[in-house]
């Protein structure tokens, strides 16, 4: 994207004899760095010569808008530069300045008069003035380690970020573009309206600022004549009200929303391949990612100033409001925690409850090891221990977005991927499970990306691309080695049909191989492929002994059958439960266009998904999730048929319904199961916790994180004494001899169904313990058990 060779500069700069000439001979990206280079050194030379480090702070107002201007422009400039001197600069910038750039700069101006604006009145514009944070920053760090911090994240950090800030205005310059249309205007109406938005909340901090601090509001809480509303205003010293009392920083909330906004209209405009389209997201993701970090600076000294300010932390949601639709980072349901989460908080921590399939080794690390990463990287930017594996599952989620809208615009055109975009977006389960922390939904992205660089099409690209396939279908299969039936039928289809050279053919058969030796022959016997030892050392290492978990896997769960444990089902569940299920709203147009499959690829993947459903229905134990990777094969082909144009009123309705299925889903199914280990992990004065329900209900340290609690819930080992089959026999029997043998918990949690089909329960419990809260949890449920409101019993004094 960046031309960072210095070679090239310095050619540049000896073959120039002026700056006009430099101008003229630079390309659009080197202009934009030999801008940046400049303002690194006289920021950062201001800086210490004033000893003053918010001069990058003061022009944060117009540098993004420069490095907008300058790929908007430049082609205009240089073509003025080299005409007749009767030409009309207008007359140039009409022909050669793209009309969606302009869109941008002009969503960019007025940003800038906002931010300048807002600046200004604050006096930070002052030569003198600076950010109230750098000297609680400067007091808290050695002078060397501030003048390092002043070098490389003020100084060069900063402006390298404004930089990056002009990559979407770089793509519409250097890519092919469609012609302006509505998408533009929409994109560019919510940017006034975001922007709109942001000014009232900047007037709303600053007429709070102003009232807290002026003289008469101070004389009436001395005499006593505020209202109660403005005493407590008074009292807690930070602003809860307006915009305020759903989003403790909606300004910063609307400032993150307009760098989405910018990308956003680039994406829809440009004719973006996978790679373009990764960097057009650069720059709001690192802009989202630094106001992160920031803004927990400054709550942590809102805390230190402000004690009300937990309490307020507790009840309102940094950025989003808590009651808005968009929780893709926020969502609240239970998870498959203990096969993923709880490992990796383990791995990372050192504490953690592990279920027995961790104790016998059939898992592989590698998943959870994922997290485990996100952890570390959580705790480096003092992030909530909840954080991070939501920022994975998102991103896996996007991930799998992009490479399919890829997949559909190269092999289709941009109106199919517009209905594979309808199916996605409109698909209750897929909305459902991709935010979710299932090894099963790290698998189905991990396909997706494999599936868009597979070698459909015999050609240079498409050889180019399979290596990146093969990397991705290796990570997939050390996650769930039984992805490797994916790939089986599109192997064979590749050998079939030639669309390969022979080198990578051979690489095929040897990966085909590789899964046929993995799975069917003894350790001893089998030659080590180098993926396949990588897996076997990080496992061996992990566990502590010589582990080969996809052996240990199909020993457990295949020949020794202790996967029947947790239930079988008939022949026809496949077809009857799980595809309805996965396809629920979309599965009139999947089955009109699974039997209009006309190319040889489609007929490859239709038989992938005929293929796995095949050997999935062999198997006893079945799981809807187990066909979760062949979701996104399956929306493909059912797009591929699909006329968005000509989708009916009727159509669209029932598509419609998915949207709002999935938001009960994602936002109140089950939500208590989750909130309740939130309020463990905030519990004071608390030493014993006990949870009496179905096992696997709650998150556990993954969401408590805290090493200083003794945690019990039931257990349902599949192999020898099976707790939860006692307790649900006879609960009174159970807690009450729990109670003489060694105590109960400090606190009790259980469902409210307990106590509904268990009165005496309630009874022998309310002796001990006392109703402390309940938690909503959902309005039906697919377990009787799980039933009503999570219920919280602390033990009485």
């Amino acid at each position: 994207m960046f031309n960072l060779d210095k070679d090239a500069y310095l050619q540049l700069i000896q073959h120039s004899g002026s700056l006009r000439e430099l101008y003229i001979n630079a390309s659009t990206d080197q202009l934009m760095v030999l801008a940046c280079v400049y303002n690194v050194i006289w920021t950062y030379t201001l800086s210490e010569i004033t000893g003053n480090v918010s001069q990058v702070d003061r022009v944060w107002t117009l540098l993004p808008l420069l490095y907008t201007a300058i790929p908007a422009f430049d082609l205009a400039i240089k073509t003025y530069l080299q005409a007749p001197p009767s030409t009309s600069f207008l007359a140039v910038v009409q022909t050669t300045v793209s009309s969606r750039a302009l869109l941008l700069l002009s969503l960019q101006l007025l940003w800038s008069l906002r931010l300048t604006f807002n600046t200004a009145r604050r006096g930070l514009m002052a030569f003198t003035s600076e950010d109230y944070r750098w000297p609680i920053v400067k007091a808290k760090l050695s002078w060397w380690q501030f003048k390092l911090l002043n070098l490389f994240f003020v100084a060069i950090a900063q402006n390298v970020l404004h930089l990056i800030t002009g990559i979407p205005a770089l793509l519409i310059a250097k890519t092919p573009q469609y012609s302006i249309n509505r998408n533009d205007y929409l994109i560019f109406g919510l940017g006034v309206l975001n922007i709109l938005a942001e000014f009232i909340a900047d007037n709303q901090q600053y007429a709070y600022q102003t009232w807290k601090r002026a003289t008469a509001t101070k004389e009436a809480s001395e005499k006593g004549t505020l209202t109660a509303k403005e005493r407590k205003l008074y009292s807690d010293g930070f602003n809860t009200s307006g915009l305020f009392a759903i989003s403790r920083h909606p300004n910063f909330a609307f400032e993150q929303m307009n760098w989405w906004l910018w990308s956003l209209l680039v994406l829809l405009g440009s004719k973006l391949t996978l790679q373009e389209t990764i960097r057009n997201f650069i720059s709001p993701l690192s802009m989202s990612l630094l106001f992160e970090s920031s803004t927990r600076l400054t709550e942590g000294i809102s805390l230190s100033k402000y004690p009300a300010y937990r309490q307020y932390q507790k009840e309102v949601a940094m950025f989003i409001p808590q009651f808005t639709l968009l929780k893709k980072l926020y969502n609240r349901f239970p998870d498959e925690y203990l096969q993923s989460l709880e490992v990796a908080h383990r791995m990372w921590y050192g504490y953690g409850e592990l279920t027995w399939e961790w104790q016998t080794g059939i898992r592989s690390v590698v998943y959870p090891g994922i997290y485990a990463l996100g952890y570390a990287f959580g705790d480096f930017l003092n992030l909530p221990v909840t954080l991070p594996p939501k920022l994975i599952n998102a991103a896996f989620a996007t991930a799998q977005d992009i490479a399919m809208i890829g997949f559909m615009r190269r092999e289709y055109g941009d109106d199919k991927a517009k209905a594979y975009v309808l199916l996605a977006f409109t698909n209750v389960y897929d909305l459902y499970t991709r935010q979710r922390s299932l090894s099963n939904t790290a698998e189905t992205a991990l396909t997706s990306i494999a599936l868009y660089n597979w070698p459909f099409h015999r050609s240079f690209a498409s050889n180019q691309r399979f290596a990146k396939s093969l990397v991705c279908i290796s990570l997939a299969i050390a996650v769930r080695p039984t992805n490797a039936l994916v790939w089986i039928p599109l192997a064979v289809d590749l050998l079939w049909r030639r669309t390969l050279n022979l080198y990578h053919a051979l690489l095929i058969v040897g990966c085909i191989a590789w899964v046929t030796f993995s799975i069917h022959c003894r350790p001893i016997d089998t030659p080590r492929t180098i993926s396949l030892l990588a897996m076997t050392c990080l496992d061996s290492w992990a566990y502590g002994s010589l582990m080969i978990t996809p052996l240990n896997f199909i020993q457990t769960n295949i020949i020794d059958s202790v996967s029947h444990f947790y239930g079988t089902s008939g022949a026809s569940y496949y077809v009857t439960q799980a595809w309805p299920l996965l396809l629920n709203t979309g599965i009139v147009y999947f089955m009109q266009a699974i039997l209009d499959m006309r190319t040889p690829m489609e007929k490859a993947l239709r038989s992938v998904l005929v293929f796995v459903t095949l050997v999935y229905t062999l198997l006893a134990h079945k799981e809807w999730r187990f066909i979760q990777p062949l979701l996104p094969i399956a929306m493909a082909l059912t797009a591929s048929r699909m006329d968005v144009t000509r989708v009916s009123k009727k159509m669209r309705a029932l598509l419609g319904i998915g949207v709002l299925a999935a938001l009960y889903l994602i936002t109140t199914h089950m939500r208590g199961q989750v909130e309740v280990s939130e309020w463990v992990a905030g519990a004071e004065g608390v030493q014993s916790v006990g949870f009496y329900m179905p096992c696997h209900s709650t998150p556990w340290q993954s969401h408590i994180h805290r090493p200083d609690l003794k945690l019990y819930a039931v257990q349902c080992q599949p192999m020898g004494y099976n707790e939860e089959k006692d307790f649900y026999a006879s609960p009174l029997e159970f807690i009450m001899k729990r109670e003489e043998q060694q105590g109960l918990e400090d606190v009790v949690i259980v469902f409210e169904a307990l106590f509904i089909d268990h009165s005496d329960l309630q009874d022998a419990l309310l002796t001990l313990y006392h109703i402390d809260h309940a938690i909503f949890n959902s309005i039906l449920h697919e377990d009787s058990r799980r039933r009503g409101d999570v219920v919280v019993l602390k033990r009485t004094a």
